[in-house]
């Protein structure tokens, strides 16, 4: 190094500050752009001239695919998307990790499918200075992307994919055999929706009740409760486990345990089944319904009816 100091005549060919050149731009997501320097830009004010933050000094282009035929007809060509719209770039900030990179984002989603071309204007300078130079004009070497097909939470998917038509089946005095289903409806008039947690004690008891691959689509579904059927009391160990076993078959359920005893009520039997479940948010509840065993002084009761609770 001479008394003049490092490169006394600047480090352009024609001297003075080195030189800045974008090296391309590249789609993030929906709504962003990253514009990639080959040196660090001017990040200093958002509202100058020469500053890379400043959203002014880029303009966003949805580019029309369509070819005009000799004869007038406009072709669009095979998976090639045509802009129905055109997005104005918001806001630009520095790369968190490199600080060559600038990332543009959009007042609104890019589309799906549709090529886009940034423009810089050549007044931004780098962080020391440099000039701009080369090519202002930058097409995305890929389309913009579709918007994920996963847009809501697990949990919440779970929620939505087992809700169900809201309603109470309530027995017909006249005939027990014959109960009778009443829809409930919300405050805007529709039949209301059952949340998860009714849902799932739903299905639970669905699958207690049903005999042995009682559905022919769902082989080995279902344990085989049934109203008024004698039961051994040697056979309640094995009941629960059966049910334990069906219960965390459900898609929303990670541990469960049943437990079954009897009692006597009114001169009848009936066997009591307690589950216990823990769902996949950590939600933890507890079913509890009876069954009569027999039909002396008993009628058939609905599950969670008289003298039972679910929790």
């Amino acid at each position: 190094m001479s008394s003049l100091g490092l490169n006394p005549l600047g480090t352009s060919p024609l001297g003075g500050p080195g030189l800045i050149a974008c090296r391309g731009v590249v789609i993030l997501g929906n709504g962003s752009i990253s514009v990639v320097f080959d040196v660090p830009p001017d990040t200093f004010d958002p509202g100058g001239a020469r500053s890379a933050i400043n959203p002014a000094n880029y303009t966003l282009a949805g580019l029309d695919p369509s070819i005009v035929a000799s004869n007038g007809d406009v072709i669009v060509p095979l998976g090639a998307v045509v802009p129905t719209y055109q997005p104005v770039i918001a806001t630009a900030t520095p790369d968190a990790l490199d600080e060559t990179q600038i990332v543009v984002t959009t007042d609104a989603p890019l589309q799906a499918g549709v090529r886009y071309q940034v423009t810089l204007s050549p007044s931004i300078r780098g962080a020391a200075g440099e000039v701009y130079f080369g090519p202002t004009v930058f097409v995305a070497p890929t389309p913009a992307p579709r918007y994920p097909r996963d847009l809501i939470p697990q949990v919440a998917q779970i929620e939505e994919q087992y809700r169900d038509f809201a309603y109470s089946i309530f027995p017909d005095p006249t005939d027990p055999s014959r109960p009778t289903l009443v829809y409930e409806f919300d405050a805007n008039g529709d039949i209301a929706l059952q949340a998860q947690r009714d849902s799932l004690r739903k299905r639970i008891i669905r699958r207690i009740l049903t005999d042995p691959s009682g559905f022919v689509f769902l082989p080995g579904y279902g344990v085989g409760v049934a109203l008024k059927r004698l039961i051994r009391a040697g056979e309640l160990q094995g009941l629960a486990s059966r049910i334990a076993e069906q219960v965390r078959r459900e898609p929303d359920v990670t541990q469960a345990a049943a437990s079954v005893g009897t009692v006597q009520r009114d001169g009848a039997s009936f066997v009591i089944i307690e589950v216990f479940v823990v769902t996949t948010n950590r939600d933890e509840r507890r079913i509890l319904f009876d069954v009569p065993l027999s039909s002396t002084g008993t009628t058939p009761q609905p599950l969670l009816g008289s003298g039972a609770t679910g929790v």
